[in-house]
């Protein structure tokens, strides 16, 4: 439970200064990223590693794009490398 807490306390936080970030006057670009949606840092993270492997924001791209991007992020998120 307490290791549950902890984590939780980091996510707010990253959170936070996401927030905080994408208010500042040079985070437009993240402001664009964000958009009006909700997120998470899952669901960011997953976002910038569909971006850095040129794939759409929504949608479908390439299937090795695709498949490299998810890869990409399992491994930064999870620590497992193949």
């Amino acid at each position: 439970m307490q290791q549950w807490h902890e984590f939780l306390q980091i996510h707010q936080q990253a959170v936070f200064t996401l927030n905080r970030l994408a208010l500042a006057p040079a985070g437009r670009q993240l402001r664009d990223l964000l958009g009006d949606a909700t997120f998470t840092a899952h669901s960011l993270f997953r976002q910038v590693a569909r971006m850095l492997h040129g794939l759409p924001r929504h949608g479908e791209g390439d299937k090795a794009a695709e498949d490299a991007a998810e890869d990409f992020s399992y491994v930064r998120q999870s620590g497992v490398r193949n």
